[in-house]
């Protein structure tokens, strides 16, 4: 295996029939398939048969530092499942709470997870072993001293009956049996918030009762008991809670706090849980508040509401902290103002939510706007799936949810990525055509040579092999390509100026070439070489070592098929080559070749005495074909080949 890996990091080959399995960094079509991946310094091209690609991020997305310039690389990539919050740890790691399960590192896993500092997963954390198991859902968590704080719509853990809430002992993983708040079981009972403040602790959700007390949506109960100690009495959930000195700000989807009329927001005073006077009403749509925070002397409020005190605020309001008082100069606007959750981070307020314009420009359920003014920030990074919430933890802005893909973009076929940061460039790359595809690329200079299958790039119309300069976006049709019908180019190298051309034709430019022609880039001349390959030859990657170019594939030469052959670059002799059938009772089907000084790695299809079992092999061979016989590759049952 470690071999293996060695071989792949030589070179990146990747070609139509395998390539919808491996992207760059997660990188990925929405439809279709890459043919070509190409780094060129700092960035790293992508051709293919696609019209919409996407960064795949999974539930879990990470940025560092106030520009958001790029995804954190150390961010665990959780491929699929919902996650419904996450907090610090303390030590530079994250608990995590699931909605349901996910799946990470190709293991199915319910309740919580911990990741450590360094983003390993925590494998002695009991709440997320094998075996362990929540009988619901986990909505929230509160870390406080040495002890976690679960909350959800769970009954149990493990057989013991913990209602909606537990306690857990971080310093010995077990879960503190003296805690019980005793939430009565409804088919709607779920903690979904929870606070620690002045050696309290405050819980909101939908819950009805507590140990026989009444508790409605939102209360206070004892930090090592679970004792309700008060209850505020809200007719619908509680989704924020926050403080301020003495202090108490909640928001959620009730409509009356402790048996008055508050619409969506409440402010109490923690001395007596006495209401203050604040004017913050918050009606049209459901009225329902989902999130808030504060900055020194506003208050930015975000949920599913269209007027606040009768004012047209839609998703969005930004107010004083301490009067309630609209700032009327901050007007965000928004295509379905469903505001999910937000943060705050420098001079930014980044937000997430169901929307896909913001301010009038197009911005996929992600934005950020200026916390002064409202001003949309040119920063975009649309992800796909929903719910999608903001947090800031320790200055990095983690988005989660249920996302499996962000900064979708229609690209034609093509895309071009910064590294390291996996930005997308804008190329000015169009093919107005879903159809084309792009079967490989190679790049000299400022120039991308492409092989083609025909059709329209930014309005031009090309053929089966094309320039495209980076830096004018200007569009050469390379040469004319047939001689047969159905034509196509399928592999491109570039050497010493010279382009090497691969496919299914008879001719170029009307001359005669059977599968192979070579490209004179200085002038696109056609070049005199010409090998005569037989016509039924289909190279599958092509390399240059000691002025020979080596062909994988099934090559025919002189009725002679070939799994690896070479043609000599001065005369377009042929040199010689590894037979597909190298004895009666083995057949090799090649798919892929790389090269590391003067040896040879060829990958395939290898059928061992004619058995109908595919396994993919490895094959090592020197530069005369001669195979090295203890040189041993795994053996892949029921693969279709392997890619180097």
């Amino acid at each position: 295996m470690r071999l293996i890996f060695l071989l792949s990091a030589l070179l990146v080959s990747i070609n139509q029939l395998f390539c919808q399995e491996y992207y760059p960094q997660n990188y990925a079509p929405e439809n279709g398939y890459i043919t070509r991946l190409l780094q060129s310094s700092d960035t790293l091209f992508g051709a293919g048969n696609f019209y919409i690609s996407g960064y795949k991020t999974g539930s879990l997305i990470g940025y560092a530092g106030n520009e958001r310039t790029s995804i954190d690389a150390d961010i665990p990539f959780i491929d699929t499942g919902e996650l419904n919050d996450i907090v610090a740890d303390g030590n530079g790691g994250w608990y995590i709470a699931i909605a349901g399960g996910i799946n990470y590192e190709g293991n199915s896993y319910r309740g919580i997870l911990h990741f450590n500092a360094d983003k390993s997963l925590d494998q002695d954390f009991t709440l997320m072993q094998q075996g362990s198991s929540f009988a619901g859902v986990v909505n929230a968590l509160k870390v406080n001293s040495n002890v976690l704080y679960v909350g959800g719509s769970f009954e149990s853990y493990n057989g013991i009956a913990r209602a909606y809430l537990l306690a857990y002992d971080l310093s010995n993983n077990q879960i503190i049996e003296s805690f019980n708040a005793g939430f009565v079981p409804t088919p709607q009972t779920a903690v979904k918030k929870i606070e620690v403040y002045q050696n309290k602790l405050f819980v909101g959700g939908d819950f009805i009762a507590s140990s026989g007390q009444p508790a409605n949506n939102f209360g206070v109960f004892d930090l090592n008991t679970g004792e309700l100690l008060h209850d505020f009495n809200t007719n619908a959930d509680v989704k924020q809670i926050a403080f301020d000195a003495d202090t108490l700000f909640a928001g959620g989807a009730f409509s009356t706090f402790q048996g008055s009329n508050k619409l969506g927001f409440a402010k109490v005073n923690l001395s007596d849980n006495s209401l203050l006077t604040f004017n913050a009403s918050f009606d049209g749509f459901v009225g329902r508040v989902w999130d808030f925070k504060f900055s020194e002397t506003d208050l930015y409020v975000c949920g599913q509401f269209s007027t606040v005190n009768g004012l047209n605020k839609s998703g969005l309001v930004k107010m004083n902290r301490y009067s309630g008082e609209i700032d009327a100069a901050f007007n965000v606007t928004f295509d379905n103002p469903n505001i999910q959750s937000m943060d705050l981070q420098g001079e930014q307020l980044v937000f997430g939510g169901n929307f896909n314009q913001v301010n009038g420009f197009s911005r996929e359920k992600l934005a950020q706007v200026n916390l002064y003014t409202g001003e949309l920030s040119t920063w975009e990074s649309s992800v796909s799936g929903t719910p999608v919430y903001v947090k800031n933890i320790d200055d990095r802005i983690l988005i989660y949810g249920n996302m499996d893909q962000m900064k979708r973009e229609i690209t034609h076929g093509f895309f071009a990525l910064k590294l390291p940061e996996r930005t997308l460039l804008p190329m000015g790359f169009s093919s107005g055509d879903f159809g084309i595809s792009l079967r490989d690329m190679a790049k000299l200079g400022n120039k991308l040579y492409f092989a083609c299958s025909g059709g329209q790039i930014n309005g031009i119309s090309v053929g089966k092999l094309f320039s495209y300069d980076l830096l004018t976006q200007e569009i050469v049709n390379i040469a004319d390509i047939g001689g047969i019908p159905n034509s196509t180019v399928d592999r491109l190298l570039i050497h010493e100026g010279k382009l090497y051309v691969h496919g299914y034709f008879l001719e170029v430019n009307g001359m005669p070439r059977s599968r192979m022609a070579r490209i004179n880039l200085s002038d696109n001349t056609l070049d005199e070489w010409n090998p005569s390959l037989g016509s039924s030859s289909g190279a599958r990657n092509m390399l240059v070592l000691n002025s020979k170019l080596y062909l994988a594939g099934i090559i025919y030469y002189d009725n002679t098929e070939y799994a690896l052959g070479a043609l000599n670059l001065i005369d377009a002799s042929w040199t010689g080559g590894f037979l597909s059938q190298p004895s009666i009772n083995q057949d090799f089907n090649a798919t892929d070749l790389i090269i590391d000084g003067n040896t040879l790695y060829l990958s395939g299809d290898h059928y061992l005495n004619f058995n109908p079992l595919v396994r993919s092999a490895v094959i090592k061979l020197d530069e005369q074909f001669e195979m090295d016989q203890n040189f041993v590759a795994p053996m892949i049952e029921n693969a279709n080949g392997a890619n180097l």
